[in-house]
């Protein structure tokens, strides 16, 4: 989702300041993210008066080929909210995720205890950025089996095949972290079986069947993976209170569905002894 401008409001709703991003001094050309396109969990901290937002190339959708586009895009933008000014970081994606040609660029990022931003891409890896480098942290999940094939050398003309290529292949979603029980909770979906009908395309594109959670302790070490029923839940419908994550049960296909509710169920962690 592109954005122009943003507010802040207090606990009360109460409008505290509004910022347009056209009063921003930048060079930069490309598109600015509030939250990734297919709604991954993407979280715009302010950390000394700089809004940490999130780049994009222009045509984040689909390629024509020129992965330069994707390689070189600044993920992080900081946004100076006395200054006006706006600063692209050095950060790019991983120095490999592209070279065996076209990789899904959607990605999720949080921030946790430490103020290090950690994103999620669409391989098998979460990336810590620390010190300005990216440390990748293994964090496959087991719903995909031993191999699992991402990645595909054929440009995309039209967004229609883009959108077949990431429902045809194993995906990540959304990354979330826990800041009271220092967890880190990774959504891994997988893929629709070819051939497919354009209908169960795009029932999968708002309910996915086959998905799990993986769940990481704070020093990234996998310590459960907890794989979901299908036809419960609406997975990336989810958010992390005091005691847990929760998950969105508002799934048609779900017996306890009730349109009137937004409802949800709190995932029990079990963590290793």
């Amino acid at each position: 989702m592109n954005f122009e401008q943003f507010a802040f409001f207090n606990k009360d709703s109460e409008l505290i300041n509004q910022y347009k991003i056209s009063d921003f001094n930048s060079d930069f050309n490309e598109r600015i993210v509030l939250f990734n396109d297919f709604s991954y969990n993407f979280e715009i901290p302010v950390i000394d008066n700089l809004l940490k937002a999130g780049g994009s190339p222009n045509d984040f959708m689909f390629t024509d080929g020129n992965l330069e586009s994707y390689e070189n895009i600044g993920l992080n933008l900081d946004l100076d909210l006395l200054k006006h000014e706006l600063f692209v970081q050095s950060q790019r994606y991983p120095s490999d995720y592209f070279k065996d040609g076209f990789m899904n660029p959607l990605y999720s990022r949080v921030v946790n205890h430490l103020n290090e931003f950690v994103f999620s891409f669409n391989d098998d890896y979460i990336y810590q950025l620390k010190n300005k480098t990216l440390v990748k942290h293994k964090a496959k999940a087991n719903l995909f089996g031993k191999e699992s094939e991402r990645r595909r050398k054929e440009v995309f003309i039209e967004q229609e095949d883009y959108v077949k290529f990431i429902f045809a292949n194993d995906r990540y979603g959304s990354l979330f972290f826990d800041s009271t029980n220092k967890l880190y909770y990774r959504f891994a979906y997988r893929a629709l079986q070819n051939p497919f009908s354009q209908a169960e395309l795009m029932d999968n594109f708002s309910f996915p069947k086959n998905q799990s959670i993986i769940i990481l302790d704070e020093f990234f070490n996998v310590i459960n993976e907890i794989h979901l029923e299908e036809d419960l839940y609406v997975l990336e419908n989810s958010f992390v209170g005091p005691d847990g994550l929760y998950i969105s049960i508002n799934n048609p296909n779900n017996p306890d569905f009730n349109e009137d509710f937004n409802s949800f169920v709190r995932i029990q962690i079990e963590k290793p002894e």
